[in-house]
C-alpha cells in the first residue's frame, strides 16, 4: 500500500501502488503583432492530472456512522465543477487545488469497495511571455503578471463584420456554463472574450473553468447585466442585440 492525501478535509487512504501522475500543462506559440519571430506563449489551466485508486473494506463500512462511500460520491459531485485544496504528507509535490474530473466506484462479491479516482490540477496563469523582432533587431524576451484589458475599445459592429467563431457563438451555441461539455462553442467564446479585450493571455483550450468564468462575470460587470459568471440568456441576448445578429 502507498501513502495517502487529504482533499478537502476528507482522507483518502488505502491506496493500490502508485499514483500515476500525467503533465497536462500545455504550451502553446501563437503569432503576435510584427513580423517574423513575434510570438506570443499561451499557457492552459490545466496542471497535473492525478489517477489512481483506493479501497474502501467492508468493515470501515460497518464501523462508521456515515458511509464512507457516501462520503466520497458527495465530494466527487461536488467538486467535478470546481476546484478544491489536495494535501499530502506522502505526496509532497502533489499539493494543489484540483477538481475530481473522473469517479467510478466497484463492489466486488466481498462487499469491498474498489474506488477509481482522476483528480486534474488548475493552475493560476502567473505570466505570458512575449518575443518581439523588430527592424531586424535581436529578438528580447519580456514577461508580465499584468494584463490590461481593454473592454471599452470594441467596436460597434454590424453582423456583417463579425468573425465566423462570434457568429456561430451567436446563432448556435446558445448558453453556456462550468458544466459545458461542448469544447467548441467554449472556444467560440473564449476566442469572443479575447476580441473585445477579456481572457487575455489564456489558451483558447475549450474549458470553461475558473477563469473562464472569471473573464465572463468581469464582462457582465462592465456591461451592467447580471454577474452569473455563466454565458446566459440576458449575456448572450445583449450581445445579439449588440452586434444586431443573427
Amino acid at each position: 500500500m502507498a501513502g495517502h492525501i487529504i482533499f478537502e478535509n476528507t482522507q483518502i487512504t488505502n491506496i493500490i501502488g502508485e499514483i500515476s501522475i500525467k503533465s497536462e500543462r500545455e504550451y502553446n506559440t501563437s503569432p503576435y503583432i510584427g513580423g517574423t519571430g513575434s510570438n506570443t506563449n499561451f499557457i492552459s489551466e490545466l496542471g497535473k492530472v492525478l489517477t489512481f485508486k483506493s479501497i474502501c473494506p467492508y468493515y470501515e463500512l460497518e464501523s462508521n456512522t456515515i458511509s464512507p462511500i457516501t462520503t466520497f460520491r458527495n465530494l466527487a459531485s461536488k467538486y467535478k465543477n470546481k476546484t478544491g485544496v489536495l494535501t499530502s504528507d506522502s505526496y509532497v509535490d502533489l499539493k494543489g487545488n484540483y477538481m475530481i474530473t473522473d469517479f467510478n466506484i466497484v463492489e466486488d462479491t466481498g462487499h469491498n469497495f474498489t474506488i477509481e479516482w482522476e483528480f486534474t490540477e488548475v493552475i493560476p496563469f502567473n505570466s505570458v511571455k512575449k518575443t518581439f523582432r523588430v527592424w531586424g533587431s535581436a529578438a528580447k524576451s519580456t514577461a508580465s503578471t499584468k494584463q490590461k484589458t481593454t473592454a471599452k475599445k470594441t467596436t460597434k459592429n454590424s453582423g456583417s463584420k463579425l468573425s465566423s467563431t462570434t457568429k456561430k457563438l451567436l446563432k448556435s451555441c446558445g448558453t453556456l456554463k462550468s458544466s459545458t461539455k461542448v469544447k467548441t462553442c467554449v472556444k467560440y467564446l473564449q476566442k469572443f472574450l479575447q476580441s473585445i479585450g477579456y481572457y487575455r493571455g489564456y489558451k483558447v483550450d475549450g474549458f470553461y473553468g475558473p477563469y473562464t468564468k472569471a473573464a465572463v462575470k468581469k464582462l457582465q460587470k462592465n456591461r451592467k447585466l447580471k454577474t452569473t459568471g455563466a454565458w446566459d440568456k440576458n449575456t448572450l441576448k445583449y450581445f445579439q442585440k449588440k452586434y444586431k445578429y443573427p
